[in-house]
């Protein structure tokens, strides 16, 4: 595998880097892993959450964020949506498994729906007007699925709606 060079902006000093990877040496992990190297190059600091090592039950669809702008299950995701409200940018890192992400990643964007109501629906500022960037990064066994389709293109949309909702 060729190490990718990625250009950092100085602005960015906390980043949370939210790996969904249920494998730690896989190449997901590998050019997270480069992007954070770059980042501490850059004098800024990255977290990484690991979602497999976290505790993140599914969205049970209770519909108190729709009410109360938040998620009411108490569980890791109480955690890393504090972190994502208060860092400077985000990078969400996953291998693509059936044009998604893993299981525990996407029990943790499920549960992003709480920003997206807050925003959306209640009209609450989480994040104090502030536009953060949002990075993703995918690996993929092959590009292109049955009849040449995209297969990043679910991934896209998905991730198109959990960086809106983070600001």
């Amino acid at each position: 595998i060729r190490a990718p060079v990625f250009n950092i902006p100085e602005d960015l000093m906390r980043i949370v880097a939210v790996s969904m990877s249920p494998r730690p040496d896989g190449n997901t992990e590998f050019l997270l892993g480069r992007m954070m190297d770059a980042i501490a190059e850059s004098g800024g600091e990255a977290e990484r959450i690991r979602t497999h090592e976290l505790d993140i039950a599914p969205c049970d669809g209770c519909g108190y964020c729709v009410a109360n702008g938040e998620c009411v299950i108490d569980d890791s995701f109480s955690d890393v949506s504090e972190k994502l409200v208060y860092c400077d940018g985000v990078i969400f890192a996953a291998p693509l498994y059936f044009m998604g992400v893993p299981a525990r990643g996407k029990a943790l964007i499920d549960r992003l729906q709480s920003f997206w109501t807050a925003k959306h629906l209640r009209g609450m500022d989480r994040f104090g007007s502030r536009t953060r960037p949002g990075f993703l990064i995918s690996c993929a066994g092959h590009a292109f699925g049955p009849g040449g389709s995209d297969v990043f293109r679910g991934l896209e949309d998905t991730m198109c709606y959990v960086f809106d909702s983070l600001g």
